[in-house]
């Protein structure tokens, strides 16, 4: 058998201990970021922009990475505010490889999940960026990501109080504005169930305000098109306001939420005695001689 000199047994071990080590490689997170931030405002490539705000979402949710990377939180918030507004981003028809069938809804659809991870840095950013933040969500509310809008507008109720106290108006609006359908419900009385607890937020309403929120609530205690969750879940959240609601506004606001209440009973009703007629009409031809 051969035998190794100490000589090369010395210099084999040193090979096998360097190649041992891990391989280290350091990568500047600030400037990831900066690139990020700079291709939210000029990329014209679909593919690349796409792939860029779909995993937004997922690394704002890495705290730790994102504070260690310094981030420009104003610089984002301006560069998706600004491609969700129409009128200041870039055309699809002047971007490059945009697939058949791909419209600027779809585009928003990728913008909004990324503004809404921005709720979770109340301390990175000023007021002016927290209100351009629920600016952006609540202009969210009327399109395909209404429930992230709406999921992430109730974060921000808690975590930017002041900012919410300033757009709460604006935002109740748009709310009112939303039609009342299965996908939205449970979020959207989740809001009004939320705000409730905070009273800071609606110390100042007027009646128009305290109608506003029942005109919101109202359209989910209609038995016919929500599941018994749903209803029971609007009767509470009516209850919980009207309650909280200053007793001059009580007397005026009585007879328009007992008039919207009555007139989902009559639908109920009227829909169960249609059922009715229906099994009858379906019993009776059963019944008929063949």
């Amino acid at each position: 058998m051969r035998q190794c000199s100490p000589a090369s047994a010395v210099t084999n071990s040193g090979v096998a201990a360097a190649s041992a080590q891990p391989h280290i490689a350091h990568l500047c997170v600030k400037e990831a970021f900066d690139t990020i931030i700079a291709s939210i405002r000029e990329e014209s490539d679909w593919p690349v922009l796409s792939t860029v705000l779909q995993g937004l979402p997922g690394l704002l949710k890495d705290k730790a990475l994102v504070l260690c990377g310094q981030m420009s939180f104003r610089a984002l918030c301006v560069r998706l505010r600004n491609q969700a507004n129409e009128r200041n981003r870039k055309p699809l028809d002047q971007m490059h490889r945009v697939p058949a069938g791909v419209t600027a809804s779809d585009l928003n659809a990728l913008l909004y999940p990324a503004m809404a991870a921005m709720t979770m840095y109340r301390t990175e950013l000023d007021s002016s960026s927290m209100c351009m933040v629920i600016h952006t969500l609540e202009h969210g509310l009327a399109s395909k990501q209404a429930c992230v809008c709406l999921r992430a507008l109730v974060l921000a109720t808690l975590e930017m109080r002041d900012a919410m106290g300033k757009l709460l108006p604006e935002v109740l609006q748009r709310l009112a504005q939303v039609s009342a359908t299965l996908a939205v419900a449970v979020p959207v009385l989740e809001f009004l169930s939320n705000l409730i607890r905070i009273p800071q937020l609606y110390v100042s309403f007027v009646e128009e305000q305290y109608r506003k929120i029942f005109a919101i609530a109202l359209p989910y205690t209609n038995p016919v098109k929500f599941n018994r969750f749903v209803v029971a879940l609007a009767h509470h959240v009516i209850a919980m306001w009207f309650l909280k609601c200053r007793i001059t506004f009580r007397k005026d606001l009585v007879p328009y939420v007992i008039k919207n209440l009555k007139n989902n009973l009559e639908l109920h009703v009227e829909d169960g005695g249609m059922e009715d007629t229906t099994q009858r009409k379906r019993s009776s031809s059963l019944n008929e001689p063949m």
